[in-house]
Protein backbone atom coordinates (compact mmCIF):
# COMPACT_ATOMS: atom_id res chain seq x y z
CA UNK A 1 0.00 0.00 0.00
CA UNK A 2 2.82 2.22 0.95
CA UNK A 3 4.86 1.81 -2.47
CA UNK A 4 1.56 1.91 -4.32
CA UNK A 5 0.28 5.55 -2.73
CA UNK A 6 4.08 6.67 -3.15
CA UNK A 7 3.61 5.54 -7.27
CA UNK A 8 0.57 7.77 -7.99
CA UNK A 9 -1.01 11.71 -7.29
CA UNK A 10 -4.29 10.32 -6.23
CA UNK A 11 -6.45 12.03 -3.26
CA UNK A 12 -6.16 8.80 -1.44
CA UNK A 13 -2.18 8.55 -1.50
CA UNK A 14 -1.81 10.49 2.17
CA UNK A 15 -4.22 8.34 3.89
CA UNK A 16 -3.11 5.09 2.91
CA UNK A 17 0.46 5.90 3.39
CA UNK A 18 -0.83 7.39 6.74
CA UNK A 19 -3.01 4.41 7.90
CA UNK A 20 0.09 1.77 6.56
CA UNK A 21 2.83 3.19 8.49
CA UNK A 22 0.37 3.19 11.30
CA UNK A 23 -0.06 -0.31 11.28
CA UNK A 24 3.44 -0.99 10.54
CA UNK A 25 4.27 1.17 13.79
CA UNK A 26 1.75 -1.15 15.76
CA UNK A 27 3.39 -4.21 14.62
CA UNK A 28 6.56 -3.54 15.05
CA UNK A 29 6.37 -3.56 18.51
CA UNK A 30 5.82 -7.13 18.80
CA UNK A 31 8.61 -9.47 19.55
CA UNK A 32 7.64 -12.08 16.93
CA UNK A 33 6.88 -9.83 14.19
CA UNK A 34 10.61 -8.67 14.49
CA UNK A 35 12.08 -12.28 14.77
CA UNK A 36 9.79 -13.03 11.59
CA UNK A 37 10.74 -10.96 9.67
CA UNK A 38 14.24 -12.79 9.35
CA UNK A 39 12.30 -15.04 6.97
CA UNK A 40 13.49 -15.47 3.50
CA UNK A 41 11.57 -12.68 0.71
CA UNK A 42 10.61 -14.42 -2.48
CA UNK A 43 8.09 -12.20 -3.32
CA UNK A 44 8.15 -9.53 -6.86
CA UNK A 45 8.08 -6.30 -7.02
CA UNK A 46 7.62 -3.58 -9.07
CA UNK A 47 10.71 -2.31 -10.99
CA UNK A 48 11.88 1.10 -9.91
CA UNK A 49 10.16 0.66 -7.19
CA UNK A 50 12.76 -0.56 -4.41
CA UNK A 51 16.48 -0.85 -5.03
CA UNK A 52 17.02 -3.99 -6.05
CA UNK A 53 17.86 -6.80 -3.46
CA UNK A 54 17.79 -10.39 -2.26
CA UNK A 55 17.44 -11.49 1.21
CA UNK A 56 14.51 -11.51 3.72
CA UNK A 57 11.98 -10.06 5.25
CA UNK A 58 14.17 -7.54 7.14
CA UNK A 59 15.68 -6.60 3.87
CA UNK A 60 12.03 -5.52 2.60
CA UNK A 61 11.20 -3.73 5.59
CA UNK A 62 14.53 -1.68 6.04
CA UNK A 63 14.42 -0.95 2.31
CA UNK A 64 10.92 0.59 2.45
CA UNK A 65 11.36 2.59 5.67
CA UNK A 66 14.79 4.02 3.91
CA UNK A 67 12.72 4.51 0.69
CA UNK A 68 9.96 6.85 2.49
CA UNK A 69 12.77 8.62 4.60
CA UNK A 70 14.90 9.39 1.17
CA UNK A 71 13.10 11.15 -1.28
CA UNK A 72 13.67 13.04 -4.31
CA UNK A 73 13.40 16.43 -4.33
CA UNK A 74 10.74 15.97 -6.77
CA UNK A 75 8.90 12.70 -5.21
CA UNK A 76 9.26 15.36 -1.45
CA UNK A 77 7.40 18.09 -3.20
CA UNK A 78 4.61 15.85 -4.83
CA UNK A 79 4.19 14.08 -1.53
CA UNK A 80 4.72 16.66 1.27
CA UNK A 81 2.73 14.49 4.14
CA UNK A 82 5.55 11.60 3.86
CA UNK A 83 8.10 14.19 6.23
CA UNK A 84 5.35 14.14 8.90
CA UNK A 85 5.74 10.41 9.16
CA UNK A 86 9.62 10.28 9.67
CA UNK A 87 9.45 9.57 13.42
CA UNK A 88 7.38 7.12 13.02
CA UNK A 89 9.18 5.55 10.42
CA UNK A 90 12.57 5.75 12.50
CA UNK A 91 11.13 4.51 15.26
CA UNK A 92 9.84 1.08 13.61
CA UNK A 93 12.99 0.80 12.36
CA UNK A 94 14.49 1.25 16.23
CA UNK A 95 11.85 -1.36 17.42
CA UNK A 96 12.64 -4.02 14.97
CA UNK A 97 16.48 -3.43 14.70
CA UNK A 98 17.44 -6.09 18.04
CA UNK A 99 15.82 -8.67 16.16
CA UNK A 100 16.88 -8.54 12.41
CA UNK A 101 20.02 -11.08 11.58
CA UNK A 102 21.71 -11.47 8.05
CA UNK A 103 21.23 -7.96 6.62
CA UNK A 104 21.93 -7.14 3.27
CA UNK A 105 24.32 -4.64 2.01
CA UNK A 106 21.76 -2.52 -0.05
CA UNK A 107 19.75 -2.90 2.72
CA UNK A 108 22.80 -1.55 5.62
CA UNK A 109 24.11 0.93 2.65
CA UNK A 110 20.79 2.84 3.03
CA UNK A 111 20.13 3.16 6.55
CA UNK A 112 23.79 4.50 6.26
CA UNK A 113 22.52 7.10 4.23
CA UNK A 114 19.72 7.80 6.03
CA UNK A 115 22.65 8.19 9.08
CA UNK A 116 24.14 10.84 6.29
CA UNK A 117 20.96 12.60 5.97
CA UNK A 118 20.40 13.30 9.29
CA UNK A 119 23.96 14.53 9.89
CA UNK A 120 23.76 16.86 6.64
CA UNK A 121 20.62 18.82 8.47
CA UNK A 122 22.44 19.08 11.51
CA UNK A 123 25.50 21.04 9.41
CA UNK A 124 21.85 23.17 8.11
CA UNK A 125 19.26 23.36 10.06
CA UNK A 126 20.83 23.09 13.56
CA UNK A 127 21.15 20.21 16.51
CA UNK A 128 16.92 20.37 17.50
CA UNK A 129 16.13 19.04 13.98
CA UNK A 130 18.53 16.78 13.44
CA UNK A 131 18.59 15.06 16.63
CA UNK A 132 15.20 13.25 17.36
CA UNK A 133 16.28 10.96 14.38
CA UNK A 134 20.10 10.76 15.25
CA UNK A 135 18.96 9.31 18.52
CA UNK A 136 16.97 6.37 16.96
CA UNK A 137 19.05 5.59 14.44
CA UNK A 138 22.16 5.20 16.82
CA UNK A 139 19.89 3.35 18.65
CA UNK A 140 19.32 1.20 15.42
CA UNK A 141 23.02 0.76 14.63
CA UNK A 142 23.55 -0.03 18.08
CA UNK A 143 20.85 -3.04 18.30
CA UNK A 144 22.04 -4.77 14.95
CA UNK A 145 25.73 -4.81 15.98
CA UNK A 146 25.53 -5.71 19.91
CA UNK A 147 22.51 -8.10 20.03
CA UNK A 148 23.40 -9.47 16.29
CA UNK A 149 26.78 -9.00 16.21
CA UNK A 150 27.49 -12.90 14.89
CA UNK A 151 25.19 -12.73 11.77
CA UNK A 152 24.97 -8.79 10.84
CA UNK A 153 28.59 -8.81 9.40
CA UNK A 154 27.44 -6.49 6.03
CA UNK A 155 26.30 -3.62 8.60
CA UNK A 156 29.71 -4.58 10.76
CA UNK A 157 31.63 -4.11 7.07
CA UNK A 158 29.46 -0.86 6.45
CA UNK A 159 30.51 0.72 9.28
CA UNK A 160 34.00 0.56 8.99
CA UNK A 161 34.33 1.34 5.29
CA UNK A 162 32.31 4.64 6.23
CA UNK A 163 34.92 6.32 8.73
CA UNK A 164 34.32 9.90 7.66
CA UNK A 165 30.56 9.34 8.43
CA UNK A 166 31.19 7.46 12.16
CA UNK A 167 33.62 11.04 12.64
CA UNK A 168 30.84 12.97 12.05
CA UNK A 169 28.62 11.45 14.16
CA UNK A 170 31.33 10.59 16.84
CA UNK A 171 31.74 14.62 16.59
CA UNK A 172 28.32 15.42 17.36
CA UNK A 173 27.64 13.32 20.51
CA UNK A 174 31.37 14.96 22.29
CA UNK A 175 29.62 18.25 21.63
CA UNK A 176 26.57 17.75 23.21
CA UNK A 177 27.19 15.93 26.73
CA UNK A 178 24.47 14.21 28.21
CA UNK A 179 21.52 15.20 29.67
CA UNK A 180 19.50 13.72 32.70
CA UNK A 181 18.70 14.40 36.42
CA UNK A 182 21.85 13.36 37.70
CA UNK A 183 23.66 15.96 36.03
CA UNK A 184 25.11 16.79 32.80
CA UNK A 185 23.74 19.46 30.69
CA UNK A 186 19.98 19.79 30.98
CA UNK A 187 19.85 21.57 27.27
CA UNK A 188 21.45 18.92 25.15
CA UNK A 189 19.37 16.58 22.95
CA UNK A 190 21.09 13.85 23.74
CA UNK A 191 20.29 12.00 27.38
CA UNK A 192 22.64 8.85 28.79
CA UNK A 193 21.22 5.89 27.14
CA UNK A 194 21.53 7.97 23.62
CA UNK A 195 25.51 8.31 24.70
CA UNK A 196 25.67 4.71 26.79
CA UNK A 197 24.02 3.25 22.80
CA UNK A 198 26.72 5.13 20.75
CA UNK A 199 29.59 4.55 22.89
CA UNK A 200 29.72 1.19 21.67
CA UNK A 201 30.03 2.47 17.88
CA UNK A 202 33.15 3.99 18.12
CA UNK A 203 34.89 1.55 20.03
CA UNK A 204 33.88 -1.29 17.33
CA UNK A 205 35.11 0.83 14.77
CA UNK A 206 39.01 1.34 16.78
CA UNK A 207 38.63 -2.67 17.73
CA UNK A 208 38.04 -4.35 14.90
CA UNK A 209 40.40 -1.71 13.12
CA UNK A 210 43.56 -3.01 15.41
CA UNK A 211 42.32 -6.78 14.96
CA UNK A 212 42.43 -6.18 11.19
CA UNK A 213 45.95 -5.02 10.97
CA UNK A 214 46.98 -7.52 13.39
CA UNK A 215 45.70 -10.47 11.09
CA UNK A 216 47.40 -8.98 8.21
CA UNK A 217 43.69 -8.03 6.80
CA UNK A 218 43.50 -4.25 6.87
CA UNK A 219 45.06 -3.71 3.45
CA UNK A 220 44.19 -5.26 -0.10
CA UNK A 221 41.76 -8.04 0.98
CA UNK A 222 38.18 -8.26 -0.54
CA UNK A 223 34.99 -7.86 1.88
CA UNK A 224 34.44 -11.25 1.71
CA UNK A 225 37.62 -11.94 3.30
CA UNK A 226 36.97 -9.61 6.11
CA UNK A 227 33.31 -10.58 6.62
CA UNK A 228 34.61 -14.70 6.77
CA UNK A 229 37.19 -13.05 9.36
CA UNK A 230 33.76 -11.18 11.39
CA UNK A 231 32.81 -14.68 11.90
CA UNK A 232 35.88 -15.97 13.61
CA UNK A 233 35.66 -13.34 16.26
CA UNK A 234 33.37 -12.76 19.29
CA UNK A 235 32.93 -9.34 20.85
CA UNK A 236 32.08 -10.71 23.72
CA UNK A 237 33.46 -8.79 26.79
CA UNK A 238 35.03 -5.96 24.36
CA UNK A 239 32.09 -3.68 24.16
CA UNK A 240 29.95 -2.22 26.89
CA UNK A 241 26.75 -4.22 27.74
CA UNK A 242 23.86 -3.23 25.89
CA UNK A 243 20.82 -1.20 27.64
CA UNK A 244 17.68 -3.16 28.00
CA UNK A 245 15.71 -3.01 24.97
CA UNK A 246 13.51 0.09 24.25
CA UNK A 247 10.15 -1.06 22.69
CA UNK A 248 7.78 2.18 21.73
CA UNK A 249 4.40 0.51 21.87
CA UNK A 250 1.27 1.82 20.58
CA UNK A 251 -1.99 2.48 22.98
CA UNK A 252 -5.05 2.96 21.86
CA UNK A 253 -6.45 6.81 21.65
CA UNK A 254 -10.03 7.83 21.17
CA UNK A 255 -8.42 10.72 18.88
CA UNK A 256 -6.71 7.69 16.60
CA UNK A 257 -10.18 6.11 16.47
CA UNK A 258 -11.76 9.51 15.50
CA UNK A 259 -9.00 9.67 12.54
CA UNK A 260 -9.39 6.49 11.31
CA UNK A 261 -13.21 6.49 10.74
CA UNK A 262 -13.15 9.84 9.22
CA UNK A 263 -10.32 8.41 6.98
CA UNK A 264 -12.63 5.30 6.31
CA UNK A 265 -15.45 6.96 5.57
CA UNK A 266 -13.58 9.69 3.20
CA UNK A 267 -12.17 6.43 1.59
CA UNK A 268 -15.83 5.18 0.62
CA UNK A 269 -16.84 8.92 -0.54
CA UNK A 270 -13.99 9.15 -2.97
CA UNK A 271 -14.39 5.40 -4.44
CA UNK A 272 -18.39 6.56 -4.40
CA UNK A 273 -17.80 9.62 -6.65
CA UNK A 274 -18.52 7.98 -9.65
CA UNK A 275 -21.43 7.58 -10.15
CA UNK A 276 -21.99 10.02 -6.56
CA UNK A 277 -23.43 7.85 -3.85
CA UNK A 278 -23.44 10.49 -1.51
CA UNK A 279 -24.64 14.68 -1.90
CA UNK A 280 -21.22 16.17 -1.12
CA UNK A 281 -23.18 19.15 0.49
CA UNK A 282 -24.39 17.10 2.76
CA UNK A 283 -21.53 15.61 4.36
CA UNK A 284 -20.31 16.62 8.06
CA UNK A 285 -17.73 14.35 9.30
CA UNK A 286 -15.47 15.54 6.80
CA UNK A 287 -14.91 18.46 4.86
CA UNK A 288 -15.46 18.45 1.21
CA UNK A 289 -14.09 20.45 -1.19
CA UNK A 290 -15.61 21.77 -4.60
CA UNK A 291 -19.66 22.53 -4.03
CA UNK A 292 -20.85 25.33 -3.63
CA UNK A 293 -23.13 26.03 -0.46
CA UNK A 294 -26.23 24.24 -0.49
CA UNK A 295 -29.14 26.87 -0.77
CA UNK A 296 -32.78 26.38 -0.59
CA UNK A 297 -34.74 25.95 -3.44
CA UNK A 298 -36.10 29.37 -4.89
CA UNK A 299 -39.51 29.28 -4.37
CA UNK A 300 -42.02 28.63 -7.65
CA UNK A 301 -43.98 30.84 -9.43
CA UNK A 302 -47.29 29.43 -7.31
CA UNK A 303 -45.56 30.22 -4.39
CA UNK A 304 -44.70 33.59 -5.12
CA UNK A 305 -48.31 34.66 -5.84
CA UNK A 306 -49.94 32.96 -2.66
CA UNK A 307 -51.42 34.97 -0.20
CA UNK A 308 -49.78 35.10 2.86
CA UNK A 309 -52.16 33.70 5.95
CA UNK A 310 -52.65 36.94 8.38
CA UNK A 311 -53.55 36.20 11.67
Amino acid sequence: AVLDALGNDQPTSYPVTNAAVFALLALSSERGVGVALNQPFTKSLPAGLLKPFSGTYADFFVLLCCRLLLLSPDEAARAPYVETLRPTVLTMLANVSAFIRGLGPVSCGQLLAVLSQHLHRYSHQGVSVAAPGVRLLVETLANMVQYQFDTNTDMVLQILNHEALFDRLEALFRAYPPSGPSGGDPSSPFTLRDHEAHSALPLLRKTLTQDLALAGLANACTAEEIKAWLHTITLVGVLPRPPALLVRRYYTQPQTWVWLTTWSWGCVYLAGSFPPLFDGRTIQLFRVLGFPEKKPPAPTQAQQDAPTATS
